[in-house]
């Protein structure tokens, strides 16, 4: 009699077995989707994504959540106090006349928002942003680089914030150089 009953009881633990390996699957796939998703987000490309949906939404204060004006600005003056300026010009003194140049280039660019009036071309889309750029990460620094076709090879350093999101916080001198250059006088 024992060995009649062992099969039918033995087939409701298979099928509850059964449906607690189904609920550990899923719960692994959730688990790994989150986890994705999490790092997705803390990388400089989705930054670099969600920058370029603000300026295609011309949306202004979003687009400068992702530029740190302040260390561009320190950036840009030390070079051009280095190699534009005479001698004994202070930083300081220029860090603010730079400061505004940066915020009103960044105005310009959400303002005009289309490829052939911005300094810097981002990918509009969500997968270009991950094609195009090449990004060299050291921690919370990275150097990212992509070719434009006006403006040659763009650069610029992007510093990882406390919220995981990432901020453009110099441009490579040479690209600043360039530009200089290549701007007509007004």
């Amino acid at each position: 009699m024992t060995t009649e009953r062992a099969p039918a009881e033995a087939a409701p633990a298979r099928r509850q077995r059964s449906r607690r390996l189904r609920w550990a699957v899923m719960a692994g796939l959730v688990a790994a989707l989150l986890w994705s998703w999490f790092d997705l987000t803390g990388r400089p490309q989705y930054s670099l994504y969600r920058l370029s949906a603000a300026i295609q939404s011309r949306d202004l204060a979003a687009a400068e959540h992702y530029f740190d004006v302040d260390a561009i600005a320190v950036a840009a003056s030390e070079m051009f106090a280095a190699e534009y300026s005479p001698r004994g010009v202070a930083v300081e003194g220029m860090r603010p006349v730079v400061a505004v140049r940066v915020r009103a280039e960044i105005r310009r660019m959400v303002e005009t928002a289309g490829p052939q009036q911005a300094s810097i071309a981002i990918p509009a889309d969500f997968l270009g942003a991950f094609r195009v750029f090449e990004v060299s990460r050291q921690g919370t620094e990275a150097w990212v680089s992509y070719s434009d076709a006006r403006r040659g090879v763009v650069r610029f350093r992007m510093s990882q914030q406390p919220d995981r999101s990432w901020k453009i916080t110099e441009f490579d001198r040479d690209w600043v150089r360039r530009q200089l250059q290549d701007r007509p006088r007004r």
